[in-house]
């Protein structure tokens, strides 16, 4: 059976790296336990051993899971909306090969999310708020970003995204 068809299982094997750090030891096959046994839910327990989770609240994850007849690939639990996230909400490339997933294929770039997405990594950025003094990021439209900086200077991002010639 190729891997991508493949019903992934839970494989015992991660390891603690470090403080709140996860790393999985062997090949990234999921089996529940030490017997191989396939429980059900196994992405849920696979994505709160990945970031460490206790015992117990992956047991009431699981429970509710169970109550809630939650979709099969359901990952975790979004509480404040009540939305189970599925694999295909999770597209980091570290994390769906933690769950033994194939990797989501690039998708073509949305000007209003890059847009969007550079915004938020400049308010993120350590060396834009503390070294350079950046205070505000506005959007000014579709595809504008101005920045505001403590000393008095603006510097205006103009974002343009180009498809690639046939």
């Amino acid at each position: 059976m190729p891997a991508s068809t493949q019903k992934p299982t839970l494989q015992p094997g991660i390891a603690a790296r470090g403080p709140g750090l996860l790393a999985l030891k062997g090949p990234t096959t999921m089996t529940d336990d030490a017997t191989g046994g396939n429980e059900d839910y196994p992405y849920i327990r696979a994505w709160g051993r990945m970031r460490g989770s206790a015992p117990d609240y992956l047991a009431y994850l699981l429970d509710l899971a169970r109550a809630q007849n939650a979709p099969a690939d359901a990952v975790e639990f979004r509480h404040r909306d009540g939305h189970w996230i599925t694999t295909g909400e999770i597209w980091a490339a570290d994390s769906r090969r933690h769950l033994g997933l194939d990797p989501i294929p690039p998708i073509a770039p949305d000007l209003d999310l890059v847009v969007a997405e550079i915004g938020n990594a400049m308010r993120c950025s350590r060396w834009m708020t503390d070294r350079n003094g950046l205070r505000e990021v506005q959007r000014l439209d579709m595809n504008r970003l101005r920045m505001t900086f403590a000393t008095g200077f603006t510097g205006d991002l103009h974002v343009e995204i180009i498809p690639p010639r046939p």
